[in-house]
């Protein structure tokens, strides 16, 4: 069988986002069927003699692909979560981040970008990285389609394979369910997931708000947000998937009206637990909840709370949308579906 090193972002060390849970939980149901999986953050030394190939997560963060593709001389694999921060000068987007990946370790937030990065800069560098692996894993054609759109081209070895969910963790609990009513938001607490817009939503209907994360590194975000919050709205820490399932079980619905979003995997987990959900009209997210949420603009206040105030008195589940969710967005289902690569490619 294979041995295979996933490589994940240097900075998911301190700030784990989507692409290193989506790393962990395949790496985890990949070893169940029979494939020795090494976790790697990007500025780790790997001994590539060990591995049939290397997989990385997270395009947009290039430099900590290519300071391992080109001295390591074997093939890889890139699940590609294209993330596109909003910015009103998209045509600046590219210099955009190429800026922020030089600026990062100057603030000791990041690795320094390796050479070739700084060379050719963002795009160049996404190009080299796309072009030159053995296979793409978009979590949805929605997600290849504006990678393709962003890049100006088609490329080939494109396999789409749906992130997923701990099923085992993430069901319903009919004992843990409670009468008392609250709006549910999980997540990083950061300008790109709007808990701002939210938490002004459930102040303008006098509704209860729970809001469980840590904040980013943009610290003046969360300051506003505790400025803007009133007695109906507490903040939890990061807690374990155990503990936030609870949460989810026991919330009337759960709201993320985020500025943009892959895959929302707090929104599936909701979901499966059994709690109506509201998600953000931006990004991928009609590919995977078109028969199970309402959307919002996150823009508009006021279409957050119009969504809120029909699902505010509907019964949890709703949509019906846990089994659904059950059956469709495993990690378990995503591994088989990489792991059908592998063999087809290696």
């Amino acid at each position: 069988m294979f041995n295979i090193a996933f490589v994940i972002r240097a900075s998911a060390a301190k700030q784990k986002g989507g692409d290193f849970f989506q790393a962990q939980e395949t790496a985890k149901e990949l070893r169940a069927l029979g494939v020795n999986v090494d976790l790697f953050f990007s500025g780790d030394s790997i001994n590539y003699k060990k591995y049939n190939a290397l997989h990385f997560f997270n395009i947009i963060r290039p430099s900590d692909i290519l300071r391992h593709t080109k001295k390591s001389n074997i093939p890889y694999f890139i699940s590609t979560v294209f993330v596109e921060y909003p910015t009103r000068l998209k045509f600046l987007s590219f210099f955009i981040e190429y800026c922020k990946t030089i600026l990062r370790p100057m603030l000791k937030k990041d690795l320094m970008p390796c050479r070739q990065y700084i060379l050719l800069g963002q795009k160049k560098s996404m190009k080299i990285a796309l072009d030159n692996a053995k296979a793409l894993f978009p979590n949805s054609y929605s997600e290849q389609k504006r990678l393709e759109k962003k890049m100006n081209q088609e490329f080939k070895n494109v396999f789409v394979i749906n992130n997923g969910i701990n099923t085992n963790v993430f069901k319903m609990n009919k004992k843990q369910n409670t009468k008392e009513k609250f709006i549910l938001s999980v997540g990083r607490i950061e300008p790109i997931k709007n808990q701002l817009n939210l938490i002004r939503a459930a102040k303008n209907l006098d509704k209860k708000l729970i809001i469980v994360g840590n904040p980013s590194s943009n610290k003046k975000y969360y300051k506003k947000c505790l400025r803007e919050a009133n007695d109906n709205v507490t903040f939890i820490p990061f807690i374990d998937q155990s503990e936030i399932a609870k949460y989810y079980n026991q919330a009337t619905l759960h709201v993320l009206p985020s500025y943009f979003e892959t895959t929302g995997l707090v929104s599936l987990e909701a979901a499966a637990c059994g709690c109506n959900i509201i998600v953000t009209e931006k990004g991928d997210q009609r590919e995977y909840y078109k028969e199970i949420a309402l959307f919002c603009n996150p823009d508009n206040i006021s279409s957050i709370e119009d969504q809120i105030s029909i699902l505010w008195n509907k019964k949890r589940n709703y949509f019906n949308q846990s089994i659904l969710v059950a059956e469709k967005f495993s990690w378990k289902q995503s591994a088989f579906e990489t792991l059908k690569v592998y063999k087809s490619l290696l």
